[in-house]
């Protein structure tokens, strides 16, 4: 799943803003909207960033919540939220089918995407760690 989206992105172009934060809850938007740089000259100066949820691309190891091969931002998460699984009930979303989240913990992730407010954290190129794996002969 190499073009993942991640569903806790940050307001940057090409994002997509999937929601809109209301009450530390996410109400998703029933389609995603592309940013565009306009967009994110208004952020800068306002606090939008803080009013949208956006998705992008997942980063996978340029990201501080990527371990192990997964997503820990939606581990941490799961078990403090105790999601319950009623597909019927879950809110619409434009991502679903291309979520990491979803991809990694299906509709326990989706019942409770709507409460988590973190964004994906920045990792310095110096702390991105690498590992190569030999195969002994």
């Amino acid at each position: 799943m190499d073009s993942a989206l991640c569903p806790s992105f940050q307001c940057v172009e090409g994002a997509l803003i999937i929601g809109v934060q209301e009450q530390e809850r996410t109400s998703f938007l029933p389609r995603a909207i592309r940013v565009d740089d306009q967009f994110v000259g208004m952020t800068q100066d306002e606090s939008l960033s803080e009013k949208f949820r956006f998705a992008g691309i997942c980063s996978r190891h340029s990201c501080g919540h990527f371990r192990s091969g997964s997503c820990m931002l939606i581990k941490k998460h799961l078990p403090d939220l105790n999601p319950t699984i009623r597909p019927a009930e879950l809110p619409k979303c434009s991502i679903r089918k291309n979520c990491k989240w979803y991809g990694e913990k299906g509709f326990y992730a989706c019942s409770v995407c709507a409460l988590i407010s973190e964004k994906r954290l920045e990792v310095e190129p110096e702390q991105q760690q690498h590992y190569y794996y030999h195969r002994l002969a």
